[in-house]
């Protein structure tokens, strides 16, 4: 299982159990939704944002357990809230900044640039010093993780490593073969084995991206997709990134890259959506739209979720992006007045997504 939460532009929601809606103020009074649908179930859970924008995810090693963190403030312990009574308990005095709901495995570091990293769980809640802090990982019930290290202030990717058994030791990856520096890496949601890692030549007129696949945690690589842009303003050509983490139920083939464009009031955003290993994409047409966009895979569908400024859009694509179909919200937004306190989240669930 998921939580459903914000991570910047991208959303990573429940796909079979729990959806964390943060529902909070500013949301249009009469928003873009059909009815409350039946299949929703309010399970009588609700908090203060100042958990509700920390991290989430269901413990596997604690059913019925919601594990929750800020690593933004290292001064909030991880704890564990028991979802039938709200019960909130302290694992681990340092904040996760993943929580892996296929293992269980939390992972945290002492400060924000520390390179080493410690994981624990609520089976080991004391947990181990490791290495590396991984930056990816695997979502597939293995434990292979990897960690992209760059050189101090300096932001260019130099290194790559991974590691089978959840951090307990490393090998490094030949990157000599790669085309620019790398931008970023994602793993595949059913391999935890199969990487992709997009790469940029030098920043500028003449900005080109190639992304590479391996299938076998980084001994060989293939190149899959190049764009090459020749505008020759730096500032207005599109800047390419792989998206977050895909879900566990994703293909291996599935792949998304998030492009911005443009600046300011001529700036925009989209996703790139690939099935097919990343040999050819498909725009999900959310240029135009005002807000920000989440897309996520779900029962053998795509899943695009636009929260504009006025109201929420929420579609679903059955043929890789190409068309949408649009579906019920399962919320109705909660306004609270700022000056009794933080404001409110809930948490839903449904058994599935899209076809609830």
């Amino acid at each position: 299982m998921e939580i459903f939460k914000p991570a910047r532009h991208l959303l990573n929601p429940v796909l079979a159990g729990l959806l964390l809606a943060v529902l909070f103020l500013g949301l249009s009074e009469h928003p873009a939704t059909a009815e409350t649908l039946p299949a929703w179930q309010d399970t009588g859970i609700s908090f203060n944002t100042d958990i509700a924008w920390a991290y989430d995810c269901l413990d596997p090693l604690q059913p019925g357990k919601l594990l929750t963190a800020n690593p933004t403030t290292h001064s909030i312990p991880t704890y564990s809230i028991d979802l039938a009574s709200g019960q909130k308990t302290q694992l681990n005095s340092l904040p996760f900044y993943h929580c892996n709901e296929a293992t269980g495995q939390l992972y945290a570091k002492d400060g924000d640039f520390d390179v080493n990293g410690i994981r624990f769980s609520s089976a080991d809640p004391a947990g181990k010093p490791i290495q590396y802090a991984p930056t990816n990982w695997a979502v597939d019930g293995s434990l292979w993780v990897y960690y992209l290290q760059s050189s101090g202030s300096n932001t260019t990717i130099h290194n790559l490593y991974a590691s089978p058994d959840g951090g307990t030791t490393w090998r490094q990856i030949d990157t000599g073969k790669f085309q620019g520096v790398i931008q970023n890496m994602t793993v595949a949601g059913r391999d935890g084995r199969v990487l992709y890692v997009l790469t940029q030549d030098v920043s500028g007129p003449g900005r080109r991206y190639t992304l590479y696949a391996s299938s076998d945690a980084g001994v060989s690589w293939e190149k899959r997709f190049e764009q090459l842009y020749t505008n020759n303003d730096p500032l207005f050509t599109p800047a390419l990134y792989l998206s977050d983490q895909p879900e566990k139920s994703a293909p291996v083939d599935y792949v998304v890259i998030d492009l911005f464009g443009g600046a300011g009031s001529n700036g925009y955003s989209t996703a790139l959506v690939s099935t097919d290993g990343g040999r050819t994409f498909v725009d999900i047409e959310t240029k135009g739209k005002s807000g920000s966009y989440f897309i996520y895979y779900s029962d053998n569908s795509l899943v695009r979720f636009i929260k504009g400024p006025l109201s929420d859009e929420l579609d679903n694509s059955v043929d890789g992006g190409k068309t949408w179909q649009p579906l019920a919200l399962p919320f109705e937004p909660v306004v609270t007045n700022p000056a009794l306190g933080p404001k409110e989240a809930s948490i839903i669930q449904v058994p599935s997504v899209p076809s609830n």
